[in-house]
């Protein structure tokens, strides 16, 4: 018997699975790497293994999916979990202790490991560093992460006021003391709880809706922006009602090039441009200026409409 034909006569061995400090392990899997390529693992050479971190509520859910992939291929799948408690016999070094052994330690603490979070202004940005332990925290306050610069980060242009700034201060100083850790700026140094650095003299009131309070200053400011654009464009702009119902646009926002180009080429029609303009207004601003001329809403539109063109 040849080797190839020996080799073919062993049952196949069995695909390996191992779950490490958070990390899923894939280990034997060459029948089933691009499927792993595709739900985003990674090649480990050191650990020769496929690795993807994942988190815990979703680890059974990924391991279902990759035995499901070995029963359809006719592949045994076999799944170990290190655990260091005292009800297991000592295991042998894990892939990640010996992959250590054979590279320089970093420098920088692990997240286990982390005892600081850093946080302040950079490049027009409030960014968090070392905030692993926070990002729940950092995603209900609509902070981002930044995979390239490891860092969870903000817009300073949506926090536009030195309020807003004192408020990111505050949403990350409680987090970091729920946490454990202490709070540096970006330089190190340890930042204290009465003030935060780069902020303005008045500090944020203690609110325990800070988040909301973040979430409230950029909706304000997204808001002023379609305003300042709406301007820009031309836009019939409704200012009645609260002053944040005022910064939105009522008609006509963003026309595109074909429609606005349409527009320029109608010729106003026989009753004149005033009445033209108010056929383009909405019924609720048609009903302020009704209210504001004293008039009743009544009758044919089109009267209405000429009404209110011969008194404006």
């Amino acid at each position: 018997m040849s080797g190839g034909d020996l080799r073919a006569s062993l049952p196949p061995r069995p695909v390996r699975a191992s779950i490490e400090e958070g990390t899923l392990f894939i280990l034997d899997c060459y029948p089933i790497k691009d499927a792993l390529k595709a739900f985003g693992f990674k090649w480990e050479a050191p650990l020769k293994a496929w690795a993807k971190p994942i988190p815990t509520y979703q680890m059974q859910s990924v391991l279902s999916d990759i035995r499901n992939l070995c029963a359809e291929i006719s592949i045994p799948f076999h799944e170990e979990t290190r655990d260091s408690g005292p009800s297991r016999a000592p295991a042998t070094p894990s892939r990640q202790q010996t992959a250590a052994q054979q590279q320089p330690q970093p420098e920088t603490p692990s997240r286990a490991e982390a005892t600081f979070v850093r946080a302040g202004v950079r490049d027009e940005r409030f960014v968090i560093e070392k905030g692993f332990a926070l990002k729940e925290d950092l995603k209900k306050a609509h902070f981002r992460w930044d995979p390239e610069a490891r860092v969870w980060w903000l817009s300073t242009k949506n926090v536009h006021t030195s309020h807003g700034i004192d408020v990111l201060w505050n949403v990350v100083r409680k987090a970091a003391d729920a946490a454990g850790l202490e709070l540096q700026d970006l330089d190190g140094k340890p930042v204290g709880g009465a003030a935060a650095p780069a902020a303005a003299a008045t500090h944020a009131p203690d609110n325990d809706d800070d988040v909301d309070v973040v979430c409230e200053l950029t909706q304000r400011t997204v808001e002023a922006r379609r305003f300042d654009d709406a301007l820009k464009r031309g836009d019939v702009i409704d200012i009645t009602g609260t002053p944040s119902q005022a910064r939105e646009p009522t008609c006509d926002v963003a026309p595109s090039p074909a429609k606005k180009a349409k527009r320029e080429l109608m010729p106003e029609s026989d009753d004149g441009p005033v009445l033209s303009f108010l056929r383009r207004l909405k019924s609720d601003t048609l009903r302020v200026i009704c209210e504001d001329l004293e008039m009743k809403e009544s009758g044919d539109k089109e009267e209405l409409l000429s009404r209110i063109a011969r008194v404006v």
